[in-house]
């Protein structure tokens, strides 16, 4: 019973942490290209996420 019990604890945990993992999370989630020539050639614009490794 006790071996059965900790298998379930660890299986929960185990679980947890694997969920809970690594996430990326944007430093902007919408943006305002604004008013621009588009007969000016190609236009370039840089997006920008954080990503955090939880241990």
């Amino acid at each position: 019973m006790n071996r059965l019990l900790s298998t379930i604890i660890l299986g929960i945990a185990a679980a947890n942490a694997a969920w809970a993992g690594p996430q990326i999370s944007w430093l902007a989630e919408s943006h305002d290209f604004g008013i621009f020539n588009e007969d000016a050639g190609e236009q370039t614009c840089s997006f920008s996420f954080v990503g955090s490794l939880s241990l």
